[in-house]
């Protein structure tokens, strides 16, 4: 991989990273709003919990991509070291604990 390749993959992957994690943020965001609307609505709460639970089990899936993403940045930063390819960006360690111990 050249340099330019591994700037190019390098920039992809941080963009993705931070959608990512935009995504997630807007996942929270709509579950807040939905118990808010059914608050205010004054509606039992039983009546938003499928959508509840569905975009809760939306965010943890975002969460188990963010966590693969994560890892792939990992290894693609220990073969760029290997290589001595330039690599820019905040990347997690090549090696040892990259804090996904409870996602792994």
């Amino acid at each position: 991989m050249t340099n330019l390749s591994a700037e190019r993959v390098g920039r992809q992957l941080i963009e993705i990273e931070t959608q990512l994690d935009q995504m997630l943020a807007n996942v929270a965001k709509l579950n807040v709003s939905m118990m808010t609307a059914n608050s205010e609505l004054e509606l039992p709460a039983h009546t938003a919990q499928r959508a509840l639970i569905k975009t809760s089990e939306a965010h943890r899936k975002l969460l188990d991509v963010r966590s693969d993403l994560i890892r792939t940045h990992a290894e693609l930063r220990k073969i760029s070291e290997e290589r001595g390819d330039l690599w820019t960006g905040d990347c997690p360690p090549a090696e040892g604990n990259i804090g996904l111990d409870i996602a792994a």
